[in-house]
């Protein structure tokens, strides 16, 4: 098995070098505005190493889970083209509402769940795959919550066995690839681009769906905390101020971090990627189990609360 994971890692690594070279060549690049975290034009797309991932595992694990890899290789198509040309924000979101259908379809939910609870799972889902793909705004954020993802998957995994650890290790192979170009100080090589962002937060949708199905704990949500905090609290402020949702911006809290108070990127990563961890920890890992229900709401409203107050002064300080 372990010649197995060094030929992923070293195919992952030839084809990363071969991405970044054809990407700079074609001008594959995420060129600076008044809404980046980056002054330089930079690679974007190295995010395509993750889908190439799991098809690696489809192909040398005889071809399991196809539905799920179809809406898989879908949806990164479609924000990889998203990446180089830009696309209809109809046409991306049609393609994710089939892709997820797709993954749903994978995991056996049309005969396991009441109809009624597929509109609020697509509208959860859908919500799940922009906010990540929102989350994705400075050197490193990605790659380090994506380990402290992964890594507690694969450690529950052992407890209450649920996906497939091998899944999950080709998909750690290839993030720990793409941070050695984007895991930076100064200047990335490379972003990981929609198609990195999308196509990972879609895994960690099917990674937490085949825990809720394993569990029947609506909790396992926890862990993506974090994002969901800094997502959500920034959705409902911009909406209170009647901004367009859908336009970019610098006003998530690791965005006033990283720009206004000019703290280093890879800090700003650790410290939300940390933050996750310790959320883990303490809630997960620990005990081995999720928490329960009234534990995560009393824990939602307190996070919510300090979050929201503290990210209001920060604005009232910088005039965000």
């Amino acid at each position: 098995m372990p010649i197995r994971y060094l030929l992923v890692f070293s195919i992952l690594t030839i084809l990363s070098l071969i991405y970044y070279r054809l990407a700079k060549g074609l001008h594959i690049v995420d060129k600076p505005n008044s809404r980046s975290s980056h002054q330089i034009p930079t690679v974007r797309g190295g995010g395509i190493l993750f889908p190439i991932s799991i098809v690696l595992w489809w192909v040398l694990m005889d071809f399991q889970n196809s539905l799920m890899v179809s809406g898989l290789v879908l949806i990164s198509g479609v924000s990889f083209w998203d990446d180089i040309k830009g696309m209809s924000r109809r046409i991306r979101i049609l393609v994710q509402l089939i892709a997820i259908v797709l993954l749903f379809a994978d995991l056996g939910l049309f005969g396991d769940l009441p109809i009624w609870a597929f509109p609020i799972l697509l509208v959860l889902t859908l919500g799940i795959l922009n906010a990540v793909n929102f989350m994705d705004g400075i050197n490193g954020i990605t790659g380090l919550y994506a380990l402290v993802f992964l890594g507690t998957v694969f450690l529950l995994d052992r407890v209450f066995p649920s996906v497939k650890e091998s899944m999950v290790l080709y998909l750690g192979i290839a993030v720990f690839v793409f941070l050695y170009y984007n895991l930076r100080n100064g200047r990335a090589l490379m972003f990981a681009g929609d198609i990195g962002s999308v196509s990972f937060a879609y895994m960690m949708v099917y990674f937490m769906l085949k825990m809720f199905l394993e569990t029947g704990n609506w909790t396992v949500i926890i862990l993506l905390f974090v994002y969901g905090v800094d997502s959500i609290g920034t959705l409902v402020q911009r909406i209170k101020r009647k901004e367009n949702i859908f336009e970019p911006h610098r006003k998530h809290l690791y965005q006033i971090m990283a720009n206004q108070m000019a703290w280093p990127h890879i800090i700003v990563a650790f410290i939300f990627a940390g933050t996750q961890f310790l959320i883990n920890y303490l809630f997960v890992l620990r005990d081995q189990r999720f928490p329960e229900s009234w534990v995560m709401l009393c824990l939602m409203i307190a996070v919510a609360a300090l979050y929201l107050l503290g990210k209001r002064k920060l604005e009232e300080k910088f005039e965000v």
